[in-house]
């Protein structure tokens, strides 16, 4: 196998106390032929004292803070590699990471982006740890990225891709101050690059309090910037434009718990949040009775976090600036389903069979749930309840 350059950029903003892991987990790969760009992004600590001890094994670029993606361009720009990966300043690759795509991407000459598995520890306490698997088409990753909830597909430095993407896509919108990444990744797939992903946890996201992806006032006005630029896109398959009003509802929707939960509300006060949200998401009052289920789902549970024993009281107030009957049935009919099955889960056979019989006379058509019809039928017979395959 030839030895292709890859370049891996670093952006850092005052991390002096973890950005030594993330360099020499790169120092450290299995691979060699690696130059590593490290960007300051005008830190105050003590990064660039840090870095130093590192000599000519990386290469240091310092500029004014201009954020991340302005600081992930500047690496773009010095980058020699054939192929290229990003990290950030908390997280850090396992030794085999860009030895295992490297090999990857020169095995299969018609993928140009692979992506891998990952880890998520916890800053705090790294015994808390998660694995996270890409379960999902490679072969339409610009609907997957759409579909997901507004933290993404997948963390930045899953990927490695092949040098000539960035004869499409010019590097990060730097108008973005959060979500910039998954802005990239969606032009990638609209200028047709084809990804792929390896079955196996190569790298490790360290979930920090004070990410910088975690400020949700910030969300709302980069997802909506985001998706305005993907349905104008004149690649824009017909198919996915179809989709403009759910996946817009869907970002609204995706918002308002974390937006509740955040705040210091009482109950009057989130309902008031969810009721501007909803008011948001569904302002063209389209018929949602084909959405898939996961895009109305967290509003359904907001409404059971605030009052789960009037939750229908808590739904309907929240819809109260809503005219459509349609649409309030519909999502009457969700949340009931949503009860009967936290019902089956509890063991009440009667509340189950309430709640179905409720949810079926504001939509008929839920009876084509197969969930729906297993839980009936199981709470009609004389038999202890068994958790649901997949459960």
């Amino acid at each position: 196998m030839d030895m292709p350059k890859i370049s891996v950029i670093i952006p850092t903003y005052n991390r002096a106390k973890v950005i030594s892991r993330s360099v020499e987990s790169v120092l450290t790969q299995t691979y060699h032929n690696i130059e590593l760009i490290v960007v300051d992004d005008g830190s105050t600590d003590d990064t660039l004292t840090v870095l130093s001890k590192y000599g000519d094994q990386i290469k240091v670029i310092e500029e004014p803070n201009g954020g991340v993606g302005q600081a992930r361009n500047m690496g773009l720009k010095a980058a020699t590699g054939d192929d290229i990966g990003f990290l950030d300043s908390d997280d850090y690759y396992l030794p085999t990471k860009i030895e295992e795509q490297v090999s990857y991407l020169c095995d299969h000459p018609s993928i140009d982006i692979v992506l891998c598995d990952w880890r998520v520890i916890s800053a705090q306490d790294e015994t808390i740890n998660i694995e996270f698997k890409l379960q999902c088409s490679m072969k339409d990753v610009l609907n997957e990225i759409l579909w997901k909830d507004i933290y993404g597909l997948f963390p930045v430095h899953t990927a490695l891709f092949k040098r000539q993407c960035l004869k499409k896509v010019h590097g990060f919108d730097t108008t973005l101050a959060v979500r910039e990444e998954q802005d990239f990744w969606l032009r990638m797939a609209l200028a047709g690059y084809q990804f792929d992903t390896i079955e196996k946890i190569l790298c490790v996201y360290v979930n920090s309090p004070d990410s910088k992806g975690k400020n949700l006032d910030r969300t709302e006005g980069a997802m909506l910037r985001i998706l305005d630029k993907v349905f104008s896109h004149p690649e824009l398959p017909a198919e996915t434009a179809r989709l403009k009003d759910e996946i817009f509802a869907r970002t609204y929707l995706h918002l308002v718990r974390p937006m509740c939960h955040r705040s210091d509300a009482d109950n009057r006060g989130k309902i008031r949040i969810a009721r501007g949200y909803a008011n948001k998401a569904f302002q063209n009052s389209p018929d949602i009775t084909n959405w898939r289920t996961d895009t109305v789902l967290p509003l359904l549970y907001l409404v059971l976090d605030i009052d789960v024993d009037d939750a229908v009281s808590v739904l309907l107030e929240i819809l109260s600036d809503i005219p459509d009957e349609d649409l309030r049935s519909n999502l009457l009919s969700r949340l009931h389903v949503v009860l009967a099955f936290r019902a089956y889960s509890e063991g009440k056979r009667m509340m189950v069979l309430k709640s179905i019989l409720r949810a079926f006379s504001k939509n008929t058509k839920i009876y084509n749930n197969r969930g729906i019809r297993s839980i009936l039928i199981r709470s009609m017979l004389p038999l202890p309840l068994q958790p649901l395959k997949g459960e």
